[in-house]
């Protein structure tokens, strides 16, 4: 899940979190974040842009304000700026326990805000959070939604770092237990980082953060799915699913190429189809933007319904007596 994690970089760098000192018991903590802090994070801790650029970030990595980082419990925050994370260094045997307590605080003042009593619960909350605070939300965000800093420094959409959306909940627990051990695209593999334990608890907290449930395989709306793929599919599918030949000549494929209900076709799971559809596949747009995730199951219910039924086996020849008279009742073939 944390695919992408490398990058809280700096922001939780030098004071990393923390900046800050007890406003009542202490004066240091201003130039304490002045003298170790605000070099990256800026005097206001949103930030220094150049710095960020210097280390190719989008500033919001830096950012100590922001509400991700306020999101963290203190000792999380305690935890980062004394072992340093990414870029960030270690302030271990450089600050005082006092010191970086006080810097927590003043961060704190800076950003007008305290730890949310639902994170902090989350974060105490049991094994499924603990990992996922420690393994995914670098990237994915503490609420699951995915971290806009992250998603604007590996150049992609928030959304594709968003675990609580419907397209990820609808996914089975095998199929996140297998994308979460095998890794995807940015996403690194947590085979063998990860015990089998480890990864069903994490899937169960994604849930829980979701509040969604799998849904069960082919819960499509075929009334729904007839219409939209006659709209958006049919064009180049054909009505029956097969292809239609005009478009594939335009195209330059085979007929076979936009056949839908072949076996190949039928063979994939609702998920890979859902994703094929999503996403697109070489000439075939994709239509994530365009189809809610409930209308793409429609479609894939309704192509599963356009599926050739086999032909049934010739029935055999009734077994006549000579001379051609009719068998008596009872008596010749079964009925």
């Amino acid at each position: 899940m944390s695919a992408i994690r490398n990058v809280v970089v700096l922001g939780v760098s030098s004071g990393v979190m923390l900046a800050g000192a007890l406003w009542a018991d202490s004066g240091k903590a201003p130039s304490v974040y002045g003298s170790k802090c605000a070099s990256c994070h800026g005097k206001d801790a949103k930030g220094n842009l150049s710095m960020a650029k210097m280390f190719k970030l989008e500033p919001a990595a830096l950012n100590l304000v922001d509400e991700a980082t306020m999101a963290q419990t203190d000792k999380e925050l305690i935890a980062t700026v004394t072992k340093g994370k990414n870029k960030m260094p270690v302030f271990e045997g450089k600050l005082s326990e006092k010191e970086i307590a006080d810097l927590i605080a003043y961060l704190r003042g800076l950003g007008g805000a305290k730890p949310k009593a639902k994170a902090v619960e989350k974060a105490d909350g049991g094994p499924g959070a603990k990992l996922f605070e420690s393994k995914c939300a670098s990237c994915h965000g503490k609420d699951g939604k995915g971290k806009e800093a992250m998603a604007k420094m590996f150049k992609v959409e928030p959304a594709a770092l968003n675990l609580i959306d419907e397209p990820t909940l609808a996914q089975t627990d095998e199929e996140l237990i297998a994308t979460t051990t095998k890794g995807k695209n940015k996403m690194p593999a947590f085979e063998g980082k990860l015990s089998s334990e480890d990864l069903a608890v994490l899937v169960s907290y994604l849930r829980e953060l979701g509040g969604g449930k799998p849904k069960a395989a082919g819960a499509g709306d075929m009334e729904a799915g007839a219409k939209l793929y006659d709209a958006k599919c049919a064009s180049c599918h054909g009505k029956d699913g097969k292809g239609k030949e005009a478009m594939a000549k335009m195209f330059k494929l085979e007929l076979a190429a936009l056949d839908v209900v072949d076996e190949a076709s039928l063979s994939k799971s609702d998920k890979e189809l859902f994703d094929l559809t999503a996403d697109g596949i070489n000439k075939m747009p994709g239509y994530k933007e365009k189809l809610q995730a409930e209308e793409i199951d429609a479609v894939i219910a309704y192509i599963r319904s356009l599926a050739p039924v086999p032909a049934k086996a010739a029935p055999e020849e009734e077994a006549k007596p000579e001379g051609g008279e009719q068998a008596p009742e009872g008596e010749g073939t079964a009925p």
